[in-house]
């Protein structure tokens, strides 16, 4: 029983931490994502006409419609550079998403000319200034140019950062955000954009293929897990495999089980002869012995859950367990969600070890000598 308590503990308590970690990540972009994106199927950039916008912003549910334009550039200021994800937002953006509830530090620039707002790593990284007027921040990108060793080919463009926002330049683009009349006329590619951001009211199926129709088969529409795919896919297959890891690790902690049958059945050996003795057949007793390794499952089981759920309930109320000291990190504890269906799942696992478990040994006819 002990074996089968500690292995079900350990899989609630290890998958409701790892759900914490992908709310943790989902939360990262909830603000900073909408809720469909709308790109070329195949190319980059594109030009859309108003008609067209008003058609999908006529759609049942869609809230706003945003014109994007992103480009890699390099960034620098002072004695630091970094490479880094411009991008142009009209001012929609702040319809299409809560970007200005992630602004830390300074102020979203609402439209003024040649600012930008940046993610907290790109700030670090460069050891950036709000509103330094002395030391802009110097954007640079390569210019398509049939003379490769011509210095034109590289322009260049100073910008005011504004404000700092919450974001991980590693998991995705937009590291800087800045007027997209400004990037459509630095880069040269004006009335140009490369997608649409698109936020909806209430989600539904529907409106990812309306949109879809509106717009034709040159366009593909992502919602909030295809913009993001890798790291989405990431999380699933890392679950899986915490999944099949714990599962072996159940089938060890089931040993436990089988020596206890073990041993029972040896110690009863005179018991079962006297049931014998009584007229009960052979599948009678067996059934008797199966009911106890089941009864012993069954009781590690329910023990195992509650113990499991009390400790994730602590740990998210409480946060006793660190993950680090330090004050300044994203987070400093293990987060802890705890999903009705990763629990059922669980119990449906134990339950299928232990009565496949409890077969094997009570239904092995060495122990029971007629």
């Amino acid at each position: 029983m002990t074996g089968v308590m500690f292995g079900t503990m350990a899989m609630i308590i290890v998958l409701s931490v790892f759900n914490g970690f992908d709310e943790l990540i989902q939360d990262l972009f909830k603000n900073i994502d909408s809720d469909y994106q709308v790109e070329l199927k195949e190319g980059t950039l594109f030009t859309i006409d108003d008609s067209l916008l008003h058609q999908i912003q006529s759609i049942d549910r869609v809230n706003a419609v945003s014109k994007v334009l992103e480009q890699k550039m390099l960034a620098q200021y002072d004695d630091y550079q970094l490479v880094v994800g411009v991008k142009g937002v009209d001012e929609n953006f702040l319809k299409v998403t809560n970007i200005a509830d992630e602004i830390f530090s300074g102020k979203y620039f609402f439209e003024q000319k040649n600012f930008l707002v940046a993610t907290g790593s790109v700030f670090n990284n460069l050891s950036l200034k709000l509103l330094d007027f002395e030391a802009p921040v110097k954007l640079s990108f390569f210019k398509s140019s049939h003379n490769l060793l011509s210095t034109n080919s590289i322009i260049s463009q100073s910008f005011y950062l504004s404000g700092v926002f919450r974001g991980q330049a590693k998991l995705g683009s937009g590291d800087i955000i800045l007027r997209l009349k400004d990037l459509q006329e630095f880069t040269e590619y004006h009335n140009k954009i490369s997608a649409l951001n698109i936020s909806v009211k209430k989600q539904s199926h529907n409106i990812q293929n309306k949109i879809k129709l509106v717009l034709g088969d040159r366009f593909v529409i992502k919602n909030r897990f295809q913009q993001r795919p890798f790291v989405n896919k990431m999380i699933k297959s890392e679950k899986l495999i915490v999944y099949i890891i714990f599962t072996f690790i159940l089938l060890v902690s089931l040993l436990s089980l089988v020596v206890s049958l073990i041993v029972l059945l040896m110690q009863k050996q005179k018991d079962i002869q006297i049931l014998f003795s009584f007229g009960l057949g052979i599948q009678s007793v067996k059934k008797i012995f199966l009911m106890i390794g089941l009864m012993i499952v069954s009781s590690g089981l329910i023990l195992g859950t509650i113990f499991g759920l009390f400790f994730c309930f602590f740990q998210g109320k409480f946060h006793f367990i660190k993950l680090s000291s330090l004050n300044n990190t994203l987070i400093n504890y293990y987060p802890i969600k705890i999903e009705l269906q990763d629990i059922l799942l669980i119990q449906i696992i134990v339950i299928l070890l232990g009565m496949v478990t409890t077969y094997l040994i009570t239904y092995n006819n060495r122990f029971y000598k007629v």
